[in-house]
């Protein structure tokens, strides 16, 4: 068990011995403690530090007292609320849902599921009445700035798994996107590509991600290789994500890239709009898939690579909830990407073609 989870099955345990009565007057020392659950005195400590915020034990003189109303707030567990587009459909089958769903479990919590798309979640943090000592996990371009604003107000912890728009400061855990383009771009330049771009759909409207922050990312790769193509780079900002849009201008070119990575479940969409275009060979849109099947869109990232972000994001969420006051902090995740290998063969006849 992740020693991020340990500490709060611990504390589900003493917190359940509380309400049982167990524990009348104060909790055993520390000591008595740590020899029983076989952990560190650092795990007991953060035990205990959960316990003093759930106003549950309080430090005296002759040892942790345990507070008046200890037994009433002990009965009612800490609630997580996992926010993400169609969670019902995501929360058993999605690897970072999965874990994430797993962490709350282990940890004694109770999950709030929340589609962002049929679900606001200023109704749910009201209905459910959340207070600090529970908390809430954006995940897949569901954090809301109108959200963050009313988490801060009630003093309720939350972290995202996306980083936020420029000028918002939030706790949060991302992707190394400089990473994946630095292996993406090295990846077409050995293939003899130089023309490159990706695409990736901008998020509906009222939902808040990293969108324009990676492209950003990209062209400041790209520029690190000196690839800036005058034509190519003049889609403008206010367009980004817009496969109509896009589809257009490329049609507009004089020449078509060499590679444009679609980072989402978008490649159809634009190559039956290139086609309505007049561009019939479309094998320059790259995709990615871990399993190797042909199409498999939405599996991006290494299973791994999920479950190394699920625990990051949970970390990230125990220190916020232990540490309220703390300045927010965003952490990137290093990421692993399998590309087709078929897409890459084509593109190397397309390059050798066109030479």
């Amino acid at each position: 068990m992740p020693a991020s989870v340990k500490y709060q099955k611990i504390t589900s345990v003493l917190k359940a011995r509380i309400a049982d009565g167990v524990y009348a007057d104060r909790l055993p020392s520390r000591r008595q403690l740590m020899e029983e659950f076989q952990v560190s005195s650092r795990t007991m400590h953060k035990v205990f530090t959960e316990l003093k915020n759930l106003n549950c034990i309080t430090p005296t003189f002759h040892g942790t007292a345990i507070c008046s109303a200890a037994s009433e707030v002990a009965q009612y567990p800490v609630r997580i609320v996992l926010v993400a587009p169609k969670i019902s459909e995501t929360l058993h089958t999605d690897i970072l849902h999965i874990k994430l769903a797993e962490y709350i479990a282990e940890a004694g919590f109770e999950l709030i599921p929340c589609d962002i798309n049929r679900e606001n979640i200023v109704d749910i943090i009201a209905d459910n009445r959340l207070n600090s000592h529970d908390a809430v996990i954006f995940t897949y371009s569901s954090f809301q700035i109108e959200a963050a604003d009313l988490l801060k107000k009630q003093n309720i912890p939350f972290v995202s798994a996306n980083r936020p728009p420029e000028g918002v400061e939030i706790n949060w855990v991302d992707w190394d996107h400089m990473e994946i383009f630095n292996d993406f771009v090295g990846n077409m330049l050995m293939r003899g590509a130089r023309k490159l771009d990706i695409f990736w759909t901008k998020p509906q409207a009222g939902l808040s991600d990293n969108h324009t922050a990676l492209m950003y990312d990209f062209r400041a790769v790209k520029r690190s290789y000196s690839l800036f193509n005058r034509d190519l780079d003049a889609f403008p900002e206010s367009d980004w994500g817009n496969a109509e849009k896009y589809a257009a201008h490329l049609c507009s070119l004089k020449k078509l890239p060499d590679a444009v990575w679609v980072l989402d479940n978008s490649r159809q969409q634009l190559a039956d709009l290139l086609t309505a275009g007049g561009i019939a060979n479309t094998d320059f849109l790259v995709t990615h898939d871990r399993n190797g099947s042909k199409e498999t869109p939405m599996l991006f990232y290494t299973q791994q690579g999920y479950c190394n972000l699920a625990h990051k994001v949970w970390q990230l969420l125990c220190h916020v909830r232990r540490h309220s006051t703390a300045p927010p902090r965003g952490i990137k995740q290093q990421c692993d990407v399998k590309f087709y290998e078929y897409k890459y063969k084509q593109l190397t006849a397309r390059m050798n073609k066109t030479i």
